[in-house]
């Protein structure tokens, strides 16, 4: 009967009913999910219970009651409000999304006036060339850093118009700036780069620094701020790179740097890149950074060791024996020259682990290291450096040699002291180099220690973001690190080179002006002393 089948469609609907919300559940546990609702998913919602209670208009089940005047009151369900709510929201204009907002400068901080004249070419009205009027000047407001303290540079630019013509409005020049429309100077955009590639500050504790002067950066905006300043340096480090390949003399040493990265549909993982220091005639350093740790390059961006090598035209290139560099020697163009510091290092290891012969040797490397202090000192000229190494460094070499050859005969071939006899005799043509020119050092220890800047900001770092920060952080390597090879404050150079790099330049006529070695010949007050270069005081005489 009629009932009957209506029984079993209302038990049927039922069961439906709980296997949707089963199967809900089970959706609602694997995988991604959001309990969120879409705008049209509650519409369909409300649209089915507006049917549902249609349906049940004047019928003695309808949930809800009637009101004095007659109108029904769903406040039970919840349809009818809801259902207003609904249309009044789809009425009203949606609000577009807004971006972050620029914070206010403390009031505070000390506020420094600016004044950005128009130039006395401009002043004078192009149409008819009467003068013309002052308006209210635009004022914008900088935050920058002075040795101590922040404040705030208010850039005034005087703005001017014509009273009897309708002409443009003629302002006066743009503050420097680092980024166009930024509220962050130069000098405090450099002290930032300083603090992080040369003291090794993290950009937590910057932002920190920063607190307690009296404004907050978030660690995101000041990872912005050195990445536009590594950008702009980037013709910079392009010439730097440039001038070391062409010197007389190259070091070449690397150092592991691990960095952050993800390849699209895999997991990011933390990888051994690498950073690769060549110092050229002992003024200008450039870093490289590869994506890996192998000898040429593995992605397009990556410049390893044998693509430095592969872009030097000739000449002498010091480093230590690593095989990375062996294919790259087989040219006849470049006259490799050996690493003493290297060499040194196996007896020391032999002497730590208590064979007390390490120390024939190790007397042996502080009498020759002895001999460059000397002739330091004495202030020789190179072919005075090069008579002398000869007459006094070359038998030293030679009874080395014939010690380690009989150290190799007589002893076991797997002791650390035998380890560095055969390292020693196997690279003895590229150690004794250096005698035969006095431009050449005795060992790599110049980029050893430029690369010490790298290790204190590699281990507060831990790892640089992306490839990307890898390049930019070789850019900013580089330029602090040239910086110091002179003598050169850093923060006074870029201060003022930043700003002109943003606002553009002719890379043939400007860029010579802009390298650290002529900028700081313009501006000598920046001189600081310069990187202590081996003086070699550990083996003066005792």
């Amino acid at each position: 009967d009629k009932a009957g089948v209506l029984s079993v469609i209302e038990r049927l609907e039922l069961e439906i009913k709980k296997l949707q919300l089963d199967l809900a559940k089970l959706k609602q546990g694997s995988g991604r999910h959001s309990e969120g609702l879409t705008q049209k998913q509650l519409a369909l919602l409300f649209d089915e219970l507006a049917a549902q209670r249609n349906a049940l208009a004047g019928s003695d089940d309808a949930e809800g009651v009637v009101d004095v005047e007659g109108r029904r009151d769903d406040t039970l369900t919840g349809v009818g409000s809801l259902d207003t709510d609904l249309a009044q929201q789809a009425k009203s204009p949606r609000k577009p999304p807004t971006g972050p907002k620029r914070r206010e400068l403390p009031a505070s901080l000390p506020r420094v006036d600016n004044p950005l004249p128009v130039p006395e070419s401009k002043r004078c009205c192009p149409c008819c060339e009467a003068p013309m009027t002052a308006l209210e000047p635009e004022v914008h407001e900088v935050l920058d850093y002075q040795p101590g303290h922040l404040f705030v540079r208010r850039d005034i630019r005087e703005v001017l118009a014509c009273r009897a013509q309708d002409c443009a409005v003629v302002r006066g020049p743009l503050g420097d700036k680092v980024v166009a429309g930024g509220v962050y100077g130069s000098a405090l955009i450099s002290e930032i780069v300083v603090k992080k590639y040369r003291d090794g500050m993290s950009l937590h504790r910057i932002g920190q620094w920063l607190e307690r002067m009296g404004f907050s950066i978030a660690s995101s905006s000041l990872a912005d701020q050195v990445q536009w300043a590594a950008d702009l340096l980037a013709p910079v480090w392009r010439a730097l790179l440039h001038e070391v390949l062409h010197s007389t003399v190259m070091q070449l040493d690397g150092t592991g740097l691990p960095v952050h990265h993800k390849e699209k549909g895999k997991p990011q993982l933390t990888r051994l890149g690498s950073l690769w220091g060549v110092v050229g005639d002992g003024e200008t350093i450039a870093f490289s950074y590869a994506s890996t740790a192998h000898k040429n390059a593995v992605r397009s961006y990556d410049l390893g060791p044998e693509d430095l090598l592969a872009l030097r035209p000739g000449g002498f290139v010091v480093a230590d024996a690593d095989s990375k560099f062996d294919a790259s020697f087989q040219r006849e163009e470049l006259i490799e020259s050996g690493c003493a510091m290297h060499s040194r290092r196996y007896f020391v290891s032999a002497l730590d682990a208590g064979n007390k012969r390490a120390a024939i040797v190790l007397k042996a490397f502080k009498k020759l290291y002895r001999l460059e202090w000397r002739f330091a000192e004495d202030g020789l000229s190179v072919a005075e450096i090069e008579k002398a190494r000869q007459a006094r460094a070359g038998p030293v070499w030679e009874t080395l040699k014939m010690w380690c050859e009989g150290e190799c005969r007589e002893k076991h071939p797997s002791s650390l002291l035998v380890i560095g006899a055969k390292y020693l005799l196997r690279h003895y043509d590229a150690l004794t180099r250096y005698l035969t020119d006095g431009r050449l050092p005795i060992d790599n220890g110049l980029v050893e220690r430029l690369f010490r800047r790298v290790a204190v900001v590699r281990k507060n770092a831990l790892f640089v973001g992306s490839h990307d920060g890898g390049r930019r952080a070789a850019v900013l390597f580089s330029i602090l690190g040239t910086c110091e090879l002179i003598g050169l404050e850093p923060v006074a150079y870029l201060s003022d080179v930043l700003p002109k790099l943003a606002r553009g330049i002719t890379i043939a006529t400007d860029m010579p002006d802009l390298m650290p070695a002529a900028w700081l010949a313009r501006h000598p007050e920046a001189s600081v002393p310069r990187l202590n270069v081996p003086r070699l005081t550990e083996f003066q005489d005792d």
